[in-house]
């Protein structure tokens, strides 16, 4: 399970790096941009978009932290000063779980035996969160700027290398490859099915890539 909520800012981040950044080759391409402009463009986009969503990411998970703790928290002192009340809690959350006669009485003490555990029993079950360890802000955000940035170089890499038709169809090749990678490898987390997981991801990467085109060309027009 910790590999699996260590996996995640790694897949996300190839994810929508090479997502995002063939959305906007694509518009560039239908647009009629020069390769030089359009590679230009695409690399300012894969640096400032891998340190954006690196930044977001840190401010959501140090906020997620602090949320947790001031919940954590306030369970803990009904802990402190309705002790009785609060154990009557955890063996009616039990219950409703199914657990009788002596297992219930059994489990309850357990829960209730240690402060910490108890308070934390409440922040999961009333609230949904879980007290995973999970990998600190900084580091959770150096590894999905990480993984953005290499999938959007490796999307706009073809857009350095050759001309027009052959730059977009292999950035369209090569984003297929990341995203139906990074799809199958969601399912680790969202217990889908592998196969229906990447056919989803290469789906909505070709229709990035159609939409792309078409709205940069219709914009060439109007500006």
């Amino acid at each position: 399970m910790k590999e699996v909520k260590e996996s995640k800012e790694l897949v996300f981040g190839l994810h929508d790096g090479s997502l995002f950044t063939l959305g906007l080759l694509s518009g560039l391409t239908g647009a009629g941009v020069i390769m030089s402009t359009a590679g230009l463009v695409g690399g300012v986009h894969v640096l400032t978009g891998s340190i954006a969503i690196g930044l977001v990411t840190y401010t959501s998970s140090q906020s997620h932290k602090a949320y947790r703790q001031a919940i954590y928290e306030f369970e803990r002192a009904e802990i402190e000063e309705h002790p009785a009340r609060e154990k009557e809690r955890v063996h009616e959350a039990l219950a409703k779980k199914g657990l009788r006669g002596k297992a219930l009485s059994v489990a309850t003490d357990e829960i209730t035996d240690e402060k910490d555990h108890w308070a934390n029993f409440f922040v999961e079950q009333r609230f949904g969160l879980a007290n995973a360890k999970e990998r600190s802000p900084i580091t959770q955000a150096l590894i999905i700027t990480g993984s953005f940035f290499l999938a959007g170089i490796f999307v706009l890499l073809p857009f350095l290398l050759f001309s027009q038709p052959y730059a977009i169809i292999l950035s369209v090749l090569l984003a297929l490859g990341v995203t139906c990678f990074a799809g199958v490898q969601k399912t680790r987390f969202t217990h889908r099915h592998p196969i229906l997981s990447g056919v989803e991801s290469a789906i909505i990467t070709a229709l990035v890539a159609v939409f792309g085109f078409v709205g940069g060309a219709v914009l060439a027009t109007v500006f």
